[in-house]
């Protein structure tokens, strides 16, 4: 019966997907372990020599002009990236090249060994600032520990040396610009003060503020005296006249005074500001004379660069990491060993359990087998034989049958599925019963085989009977078995004609009277149109299924062939199933 019932993968589904390849799994798990510890163990090991500097924000330059405030963030990072691309410059590692005759230490071959060793100290040397620090590391990766400590220690002393160069040029450029500033800074302020001599001296003043304080003294006076003369002398007397006369004069002579405050004021800041940078000029002269004895001295070198921890041999190698390396193949082991399983899972189109037959084909099966019994024993050790299996789908065929069962038809969709063992151990389990006859036809008229277990010939037969030239008495044979017959396939006679389909049919029908049970071990139904042509005349069609063998467009196709003209009823029997997953793993999930 169709059923086209569908459900999600439980957990029990995905394990037993892993236990069916766990090969597949276990190949790819511990080959990739294996691979990997062999390679760690075999590589050659890698030292790293590793310098870590301080890079300090310089000091502000004397004269440099006011710059746009930016961010601490942003400058320091600034620094860092400049020093970086500072370090890896042409001239430094060229120094390095040329000092150490790297040419010839390095692993070059080939012309050009001097530009190849200076690309090879670029590519090779890994320069970056350490994270949230001032700190700027130089390390080097390299099979010789010794050479590597050297080249690190020595890139190191040439950029430190190139930038202490870069640093007393523009020092002495300096020194030169102040010096000259000096001279013309001394003249202006010479001039300066000089008009402001001879601006005092001109007017005849101290200062402006005592001249204004004595002509109001002297304009307080006069007009003190002249009261006095009001009142002693009368109108037109000549003192009083020259009084008057005087006070005016002060008067006019302090509406002048605010102009000539003004440019007073104006001659003293000129002179006051020329003086203040004069002295400042000073001051940072005896600073960079300072500098730049100490540099000459090679006293600090670099101001805001310091060597904090110069190379040294290193001990034990940074690659290859064996333990990281070990650990992460066991990892993808792992998750690349079930990415494999199922990716083999999605491939694979082979039927293996009931639940893919439901899926893919969409019939329930009737019964089940373990896994095949061993031919060669069916009849000289017959209790051997588990027939009990064998019973149970007897006894589902006749509960899932529409009719009773007397003609069994046994096929399958292609060959290798197990079909004639299945129709063998069905009539073996039948014949049990004495009382009962029991008829087995080799149908299989493309690849028989049942006649080699019951060692006899398979001529005459079935074929040789469909073609008219044998009896029925004649192809019916006897086996061990009193109530177990047999007939052989036959052999094709020399003109090839077809088979007399109808004769088949009319002879099926006379086999049902004459036996209790017939059974067709046919040829697959997928393959050849025989079987489907004498299909209808059975009670019963059993379509073997072998798990992990049987392909799904296959059994599907041979189904869709096999339904429109099959029997009454069709079972579908699962062939060498297999539990994957362990008994006591299977009941927990």
């Amino acid at each position: 019966m169709a059923n086209n019932i569908s459900r999600q993968p439980t957990l029990r589904d995905y394990c037993i997907i892993l236990f069916r390849r766990k090969a597949i799994f276990l190949t790819f798990f511990f080959g990739l372990i294996i691979s990997v510890t062999v390679l760690s163990f075999a590589l050659k090991p890698f030292y790293r020599a590793e310098t870590i500097i301080l890079v300090e924000k310089a000091e502000e330059e004397p004269l440099t002009p006011l710059k746009v405030p930016i961010s601490e963030f942003v400058d320091r990072l600034s620094l860092m990236s400049t020093q970086v691309r500072f370090i890896k410059t042409r001239r430094v590692l060229e120094k390095t090249v040329i000092d150490l005759s790297l040419a010839e230490k390095l692993p070059i071959k080939g012309e050009y060994k001097f530009e190849k060793a200076v690309l090879f100290l670029k590519r090779k040397l890994k320069i970056a600032p350490v994270r949230n620090t001032d700190f700027i590391s130089i390390r080097l990766d390299l099979q010789d520990r010794l050479l590597g400590v050297q080249i690190v220690n020595a890139v190191t002393k040439n950029y430190v040396d190139f930038y202490f160069k870069i640093k007393a040029t523009r020092s002495s450029s300096v020194l030169e610009f102040i010096d000259a500033q000096i001279n013309v800074v001394n003249v202006s302020l010479g001039n300066a003060e000089a008009a402001l001599r001879d601006y005092e001296e001109n007017y005849d003043i101290v200062s402006l503020r005592d001249e204004a304080r004595i002509s109001l003294e002297k304009l307080f006076d006069e007009e003190k005296h002249l009261v006095y003369l009001l009142e002693e002398y009368k109108a037109g007397y000549p003192d009083i006249n020259a009084a008057r006369t005087e006070i005016q004069n002060i008067k006019e002579k302090l509406k002048d005074f605010p102009q000539k405050k003004m440019q007073l004021r104006r001659m003293e800041y000129t002179t006051e500001n020329l003086k203040e940078i004069y002295l400042m000029l000073l001051k940072k002269r005896e600073e960079m004379q300072i500098a730049v004895a100490m540099e000459k001295d090679k006293i600090g070198q670099v101001r805001n660069i310091e060597i904090i921890e110069p190379a040294t041999v290193p001990i034990k190698p940074v690659w290859p990491k064996k333990r990281i390396n070990i650990l992460a193949a066991i990892f993808l082991g792992v998750f690349g060993g079930m990415g494999m399983v199922f990716w083999a899972n999605y491939m694979d189109h082979r039927l293996y359990t009931r639940e893919d037959i439901k899926k893919y084909l969409g019939y329930s099966i009737v019964g089940s087998i373990g896994s095949l019994p061993n031919v060669d024993t069916l009849f000289t050790k017959p209790e051997g034989v588990v027939f009990e299996s064998y019973q149970e789908l007897l006894n589902a065929i006749k509960v899932f049958s529409a009719s009773p069962v007397k003609a069994l038809l046994v096929t399958s969709s292609s060959r290798g599925e197990g079909k004639t063992v299945t129709a063998l151990n069905l009539a073996l389990t039948l014949s049990k019963n004495v009382d009962k006859k029991i008829l087995l036809v080799d149908a299989d008229t493309v690849h028989p085989c049942l006649h080699k277990l019951f060692e006899t010939s398979h001529e005459p037969g079935l074929i040789n009977f469909a073609d008219k030239e044998d009896s029925v008495r004649n192809i019916i044979l006897t086996t061990r078995l009193n109530n177990l017959f047999f007939i052989p396939s036959g052999v094709e006679n020399s003109l090839n004609k077809p088979l007399d389909f109808e004769r088949l049919k009319d002879f099926i029908i006379n086999l049902k009277n004459k036996f209790d049970y017939i059974i067709f071990d046919s040829s697959s139904c997928g393959l050849n149109s025989a079987t489907l042509a004498i299909s209808s005349s059975f009670d019963y069609a059993l379509f073997v299924i072998k798990a992990g063998s049987t392909r799904r467009e296959v059994a599907k196709m041979a189904l869709e062939r096999l339904v429109p003209v099959g029997p009454k009823s069709l079972g579908i029997m699962l062939n060498c199933q297999r539990y994957e997953v362990p008994g006591f793993l299977y009941k927990r999930l």
